[in-house]
């Protein structure tokens, strides 16, 4: 009888069966929203499946013939990953793809507890939902537009994860996969920098080389580097365009040079790029070493929050890469003493974060601050909030 007891398994947790219940819901929601744009065609998985379609039939991924721009803004390898799923047809297509992000953010969020908690410790029992609850507006756009940000963000966890375990070849590889499909990813690479691993990064660019040069076994070498050229050309002309029209879409930089009035153009561009370098500096600066596992889990969420931090164009699917940060604070403030400085101040980091990111005030908060009307607050003020409070608990846990 004994023996039958404990090998029973351990019974789910009420926050647990919350988000069990929580995930079911946004999966149907998604699984509906992508199936039923799938017969208009619309969303971005639509723009997906029809450039996947354009590339295995000799097309252009990145126009519609006799209409213009087809909203393809990724690289050909992305199209060309995806052309064998062109054969199941547009409904098939769109479930399957619900599907495979839904099991993303499910294997995601296993290694993000891993990732958040220290060494042989047991996480609180609300890690389960709260993370979930934090950013379910993000998850649900990603989710509900068939974006591909949750697929990112299981592999950058996987890549992080693997990092740390010393696999550092897979983990390069999985960041050039990742970094394949949308450039962002690649600012993981800042994890082989500090300490300097010249050969893992030797081994990134040939890997990431690979598998650009992948799509010539269906267009050949000439086409590819055409839709190579044209690709780079249309993804800076939209880029270029939001920055002259609109508050960028929650990046950080441009949010304030059109605050402050300016015009955008090559002194933004300029000041972009000098702001990465200055942040990728810091992060190399402050890389722990690597017995301190309280510094280390810190650095990690700042990174991975200086991703979108740097970024030019940052769109609101994409804040769910701060599942990892997220989930890192809340176990952090769990952890540290009531009086502690560090808890303190990702406390407020996480509420200013929330209060801006998710509060809508109409004739209170002036409507240029708004990066859009159905972004509901002040995404790039909260993202900065939140990256600033991170950046200040690294010096402190430094410091002791």
């Amino acid at each position: 009888m004994s023996a039958a007891v404990s090998s029973a398994k351990p019974s789910l947790s009420v926050w647990e069966r919350c988000f069990q219940v929580l995930f079911c819901i946004l999966g149907i929601l998604a699984l509906m929203k992508l199936v039923g744009r799938a017969t208009v065609p619309k969303g971005d998985h639509m723009i997906y499946f029809a450039a996947a379609k354009a590339l295995s039939s000799g097309g252009d991924p990145y126009t519609i013939p006799g209409k213009g721009a087809s909203g393809y803004l990724y690289p050909p390898f992305w199209a060309f990953v995806l052309t064998p799923l062109t054969m199941l047809g547009p409904i098939a297509y769109a479930a399957l793809w619900a599907v495979l992000l839904g099991a993303s953010w499910w294997f995601a969020r296993r290694l993000i507890h891993v990732l958040a908690a220290m060494p042989g410790a047991m996480l609180p029992n609300w890690i389960a939902f709260a993370p979930a609850v934090f950013l379910l507006r993000p998850i649900h756009e990603a989710w509900g537009r068939g974006q591909v940000s949750l697929l990112l963000l299981f592999l950058a966890c996987l890549a992080i994860f693997l990092e740390r375990e010393g696999r550092w070849f897979l983990a390069i590889s999985l960041i050039a996969l990742a970094g394949a499909i949308k450039i962002y990813p690649l600012w993981l690479l800042l994890l082989f920098v500090a300490p300097f691993r010249p050969l893992c990064l030797l081994a990134a660019g040939l890997v990431s080389l690979a598998l650009a040069l992948s799509p010539t076994l269906v267009v050949g070498m000439d086409r590819l580097l055409f839709l190579i050229q044209e690709g780079l050309m249309t993804t800076s002309r939209v880029a270029l365009e939001h920055q002259a029209v609109t508050v960028v879409r929650c990046a950080p930089v441009p949010t304030l040079w059109r605050l402050a009035g300016w015009e955008a153009g090559t002194t933004l561009q300029v000041v972009q790029i000098l702001w990465l370098l200055s942040v990728a500096l810091l992060a190399a600066f402050t890389r722990p070493s690597s017995g301190n596992s309280k510094h280390r889990r810190i650095w990690t969420a700042f990174v991975v929050t200086s991703m979108l931090v740097v970024t030019p164009a940052l769109a609101e699917d994409f804040f769910v890469l701060l599942l990892l940060p997220v989930t890192t604070s809340l176990v952090l403030v769990s952890d540290e003493a009531p009086g502690s400085t560090v808890r303190r101040c990702l406390l407020a980091g996480l509420v200013v974060f929330a209060v801006l990111y998710s509060v809508f005030l109409p004739g209170i908060i002036p409507s240029e601050l708004m990066a859009r009307p159905r972004e509901l607050g002040l995404p790039a003020a909260a993202l900065t909030a939140y990256w600033s409070s991170l950046l200040v608990a690294l010096f402190l846990i430094r410091k002791r």
